[in-house]
């Protein structure tokens, strides 16, 4: 399970086929929080509410800002090639 980013107590991982499904998402983990996202910001599975609401809204930010490298990083993991980090903020 590649680590695509890291901040404080987040971390975002993106995962490969055939563990993972459609459409690409991410998966935010931290503090016993555990909530998928897709690369448009909409949440899949788990409750934004468990993190903080600072928390919450720095990580919509930041799926906002790389979209682009997120939309990169999906092409990579159907080719199972490696993901780029992508950086915070």
């Amino acid at each position: 399970m590649p680590k695509i980013a890291e901040w404080g107590r987040i971390k975002i991982y993106m995962y490969y086929p055939p563990k993972e499904h459609q459409p690409c998402h991410i998966h935010i983990k931290g503090a016993g929080c555990e909530v998928s996202v897709d690369v448009l910001g909409n949440i899949l599975g788990g409750v934004s509410s468990c993190f903080a609401p600072s928390e919450w809204k720095n990580i919509v930010n930041w799926i906002q800002n790389h979209s682009q490298e997120l939309r990169e990083n999906c092409t990579r993991v159907q080719k199972h090639e490696n993901l780029n980090h992508i950086p915070y903020p």
